[in-house]
C-alpha cells in the first residue's frame, strides 16, 4: 500500500480539566497516532508474523468449553473469501450490509469481510424484534443482510418485506435454499477474486 500516512486524534485542551485527568498516568499519552489505513489493512498488515497464532476463541457461555477457535491466517481467508462473495452479488463500493449477528465468529467474519469489499458495516441488535429491525435496515438503505439462524424467521420477514439478499450463517426454520444465500457458500469463494476497493480518506 505504499508508506502510510500517521494521523492525530485531535486533542480538546478542556480534556486537562476533566476529573478523569486526574488519575491518568504521567507516562501515558492521551491520545495515540493512528495509521490512516482501511480497517482490514490493521488486521493484515502483520499476518505473515502472527499467521499461525488464536485471533478468535469462542466459549459456549454455560460451560467455558472452547467451540470454536480460528487463527489470524483463518480469519484473514474468511474475511477476504466472504468480501469476494459480496462482490459477487453487486455489493459494490459505499454499500451498506446489515449484520443481524449475536457475538461469535461469523460476526467478526463479517465486519471484516463487509469492510475488505469496500462496504459499510450496519449493525443491528440481534434481540431486535421485526419492526425494530425493519425500520433501522431501511433507514441505513442496506442493500442485503447476513443474520445468523436463531433470527432467520425474523431476518426473512424483514428482508422479503424491503426486496434484499438475505445471507444465513446457519439453517433457519422454514427458510429453504432458495429463499436465502448460505453463509458458508460465500466463505467457499476463491478470495483471489477478490477486487481491491480504494477507499476514500
Amino acid at each position: 500500500m505504499g508508506e502510510i500516512e500517521q494521523i492525530s486524534v485531535p486533542l480538546i485542551q478542556e480534556n486537562f480539566s476533566r476529573p478523569w485527568r486526574r488519575a491518568w498516568p504521567s507516562h501515558l499519552p492521551i491520545s495515540l497516532d493512528y495509521p490512516h489505513v482501511p480497517t482490514w489493512w490493521i488486521l493484515e498488515r502483520n499476518l505473515d508474523q502472527f499467521a499461525d497464532r488464536i485471533a478468535i476463541r469462542f466459549l459456549d457461555h454455560a460451560s467455558l468449553l472452547e467451540k470454536q477457535a480460528l487463527t489470524y491466517s483463518s480469519l484473514v481467508t474468511q474475511a477476504r473469501s466472504l468480501a469476494a462473495g459480496l462482490q459477487n452479488l453487486r455489493v459494490q463500493k459505499g454499500d451498506r450490509v446489515a449484520i443481524y449477528l449475536p457475538n461469535s465468529p461469523e460476526l467478526i467474519v463479517s465486519f471484516y469481510g463487509i469492510w475488505r469489499a469496500g462496504a459499510v458495516v450496519v449493525p443491528c441488535n440481534p434481540m431486535f424484534k421485526e419492526q425494530e429491525l425493519e425500520t433501522q435496515v431501511r433507514d441505513a438503505d442496506a442493500c442485503l443482510m447476513i443474520a445468523s439462524g436463531e433470527g432467520a424467521a425474523t431476518a426473512a420477514a424483514v428482508a422479503k418485506k424491503i426486496g434484499i439478499p438475505l445471507v444465513l450463517t446457519s439453517p433457519g426454520a422454514g427458510l429453504y435454499a432458495k429463499d436465502v444465500i448460505f453463509f458458508e457458500g460465500l466463505l467457499a469463494e476463491d478470495p483471489r477474486h477478490l477486487s481491491d476497493v480504494f477507499i476514500n480518506s
